[in-house]
């Protein structure tokens, strides 16, 4: 289950949907997968005997324990799942602790702060949630901050917009800090910053056999290295230090289409070219359901588009690079001059929790070829297309390699892909799966073949997948560290990255 990324946040605000997402949240989740287990214990009564032994007791939690139900819970409602015991550790040697019993029972570790990422079940593990763990400093001289695992995004930026900076956040702000940039972490200034993994300057880590390590580019570096995209693959991250932005204002917001769509779509190639890199926008298409109670009368069965704008420099400058598609008279427009602690307003992604089907993937670039394949897959006269599709701009920043090296995969896509159907009735996965596969097959030789960690999803549990979103020498690098430091692949309730045989 990883330490659950957002990484692969959904665009279910869009125009209304974040609404209809939280209304699907509200209701049982698929109950067949609470059934998959990536393991079973012989004994689960021991394991949770000897941590509350080794633990207070109020940091262990088993079935019928009044707050059970409430730590397994994920954001993302698409797994409902029953660990053998939960730990809700009140500091890192709890976590440390945690670890070398289950490494001493051999039981699969899960780790969850949101739960926004869920990607296994945790059914007959261990889940340690860390959500409560909630310290932020900030070196303000230095402009980074040292975050602890439970620290939300949104508590982040408050913290740093006191000093004048703020953190490379992505799209969602209730996301924990460490569980997104452990995956990459997409920012909504990515253009213009990179990834979020590309500014970390440490990691504090209880590894496979419960031992802490301070991982940092001179100490542990080939695991410093792997933390930084490979999830959580190589242990509980305890805290890590990552670098703030002397940035308080920017130029951001988005704006509605309810019309017009292919030529929204060729205005906004054109204008993505040779485009600054202050610049950060996502497109976002929205094939509004017949039925939907989230969309008013005249909306219900239209396909609708939004665009996402994050500007980095004044103003002035922005409102000239966003004329041409101001032109096209967006049916609404919030597009302004914004503090940075404002930042979620730009995607308003849903406060959930929500259950969706949902599938990522990268285009080489947004040609005339491939514009005319997105239009026939998601456009108004697509047969059966997906609920969402985004693409989000890449390149600048984010084409750049880091400082430090990481395990964040490609970075030559132009645009990232992310897909996603609200989905309350399990019945109808498979469904939804078959029109989701249907806009990867026509835009089959537009895509990269690759998937950013983040947006790895509950359909990439495959080696095959998880593959799919590194590089090949890095994934065998990552696999060969994974037989170093989890050779029995604790670490496995997640996108697993599995040791080298």
């Amino acid at each position: 289950m990883s330490q659950q990324q957002p990484g692969r946040r959904t665009a279910l605000k869009a125009a209304g949907a974040g609404a209809l997402a939280v209304a699907a949240g509200a209701m049982a989740a698929d109950p067949a997968s609470a059934q998959h287990s990536t393991t079973t214990i012989r004994d689960e009564h021991a394991l949770a005997a000897q941590l509350r032994r080794a633990l207070p007791d109020d940091r262990v939690l088993v079935r019928g324990d009044a707050a059970y139900d409430a730590e397994r819970a994920a954001y993302h409602r698409v797994i409902d799942h029953h660990p053998a015991a939960i730990v809700v550790p009140c500091h890192a040697d709890d976590i440390a602790t945690a670890v070398r019993i289950a490494s001493h029972h051999r039981v699969p570790i899960a780790v969850q702060a949101t739960g926004h990422g869920i990607s296994r079940s945790a059914h007959g593990g261990l889940l340690i949630n860390t959500r409560h763990l909630k310290r932020i400093r900030i070196d303000a001289a230095k402009h980074t901050a040292a975050v602890s695992p439970g620290v939300l995004f949104s508590e982040l930026i408050d913290a740093a917009a006191a000093h004048g900076l703020a953190p490379a956040s992505g799209s969602a702000v209730d996301v924990s800090v460490t569980g997104y940039t452990s995956g990459g972490g997409l920012p909504v200034i990515g253009r213009t910053v990179g990834y979020a993994a590309d500014h970390v300057t440490r990691v504090d880590l209880v590894d496979a056999k419960g031992r802490r390590r301070r991982l940092t580019p001179h100490r542990d570096a080939d695991l410093f290295w792997a933390v930084r995209g490979g999830k959580s693959n190589f242990g509980v991250i305890t805290e890590i230090e990552t670098a703030l932005f002397p940035l308080t204002r920017l130029y951001g917001g988005n704006m509605l289409f309810t019309g017009g769509i292919p030529e929204l779509l060729r205005a906004y190639q054109k204008f993505t070219r040779n485009l600054t890199e202050r610049m950060t926008t996502s497109l976002v298409i929205v094939n509004v359901p017949t039925d939907s109670p989230a969309f008013p009368d005249p909306l219900r069965g239209k396909t609708l588009a939004k665009l996402r704008v994050a500007f980095t420099g004044n103003a002035t400058e922005g409102e000239k690079l966003l004329r041409p598609l101001r032109a096209l008279n967006p049916a609404q427009d919030s597009v302004a001059e914004m503090p940075y602690t404002d930042i979620a307003k730009i995607y308003a992604d849903p406060a959930g929790p929500i259950r969706t089907r949902e599938r990522a993937g990268a285009l080489r670039a947004l040609d005339d070829t491939t514009l005319r394949r997105l239009l026939r897959a998601a456009g108004p006269d697509a047969d059966r297309p997906p609920m969402i599709v985004e693409i989000r701009h890449l390149g600048g920043a984010l084409a750049r390699a880091p400082k430090h090296p990481n395990a964040v995969g490609p970075r030559d896509a132009a645009f990232n892909l992310f897909v996603a159907d609200v989905a309350p009735d399990p019945g109808k996965d498979t469904a939804l799966e078959a029109r989701q596969q249907q806009l990867f097959d026509i835009l089959g030789p537009s895509l990269t073949g690759h998937t950013q960690p983040n947006f790895l999803t509950d359909h990439d549990k495959t080696a095959t997948r998880v593959r799919r979103a590194y590089r090949p020498r890095d994934y065998e690098r990552l696999t060969t560290l994974k037989r170093r430091y989890d050779r029995h692949n604790l670490f496995r309730v997640n996108h697993n990255i599995p040791p080298a045989a």
